[in-house]
């Protein structure tokens, strides 16, 4: 366990912010024939969608089979999926590696819309609006924002269940808010850093430009592909620019 956290270190570490500072000038052209950019999509993106994402496993995308392989026992995704849907994910999908501190790599007012799903509770709020500022400058007119988050709300309302459980001596519920199980080698993603409820979702896009901001319901809402996109529950908001 030891080696594979220390392989871990270096790769997260070293190796994959060394590539990201390499392409931190890059600029993109988006491509015809695609709806948009998936933000932070890890393996899930359509076919007909550009992902974009500074993971490791990224790195590995355009790599032989063999190595592929090879490598897939140290990614954080084997525990949840096996190689061979491991290496279909990475091959049938535009996945671009690329670190969002240095913003998104396409000119102004190209992209036709963008998605995002369990990605931005896991950056700074600083961090979040610096991209959301990002998002409106690269977005056409008239695109659509679909952001999913887990949501702050239901987390509370977990929060007070546990808390009435402990208060009838029941301990269990609350151990998950108040220990940490975690082992091993963690990334600056692996925990969740901002938490939103949709006030505060909202208030953030709102201050990167974005209008007609409205909470959505699981794979229904204005952007296109939305039955597809939508993998995991949360808060869905949408939003336009003007």
């Amino acid at each position: 366990m030891l080696f594979k956290d220390l392989l871990k270190l270096a790769a997260w570490e070293f190796l994959n912010p060394f590539l990201l500072r390499l392409k931190k000038n890059k600029v993109y052209e988006f491509k015809a024939g695609y709806n948009g950019i998936n933000l932070g999509c890890g393996l899930d993106n359509p076919s007909n969608w550009i992902g974009i994402d500074g993971g490791v496993s990224v790195v590995v995308k355009n790599l032989p089979g063999p190595i592929i392989k090879l490598l897939y026992k140290f990614q954080n995704t084997s525990k949840n999926v096996d190689v061979y849907t491991f290496i279909a994910k990475l091959k049938s999908t535009e996945i671009i590696h690329f670190d969002f501190k240095y913003g998104i790599p396409y000119d102004d007012a190209t992209i036709p819309n963008i998605y995002s799903s369990h990605f931005f509770e896991h950056l700074s709020r600083e961090r979040c609006k610096f991209i959301l500022e990002n998002c409106f400058r690269v977005m056409k007119k008239g695109g659509v924002i679909r952001i999913c988050v887990p949501s702050l709300d239901e987390e509370v309302e977990k929060i007070r269940k546990a808390l009435h459980c402990y208060d009838n001596s029941d301990i269990l519920p609350i151990e998950k808010y108040v220990t940490n199980s975690s082992s091993g080698y963690l990334s600056e993603y692996s925990n969740h850093r901002w938490m939103y409820n949709f006030d505060e979702l909202k208030k953030i896009l709102a201050a990167a430009g974005f209008a007609q901001i409205e909470e959505r319901s699981f794979r229904e809402g204005r952007l296109p592909d939305v039955e597809i996109l939508d993998t995991r529950g949360g808060l869905h908001v949408e939003g336009i620019k003007p």
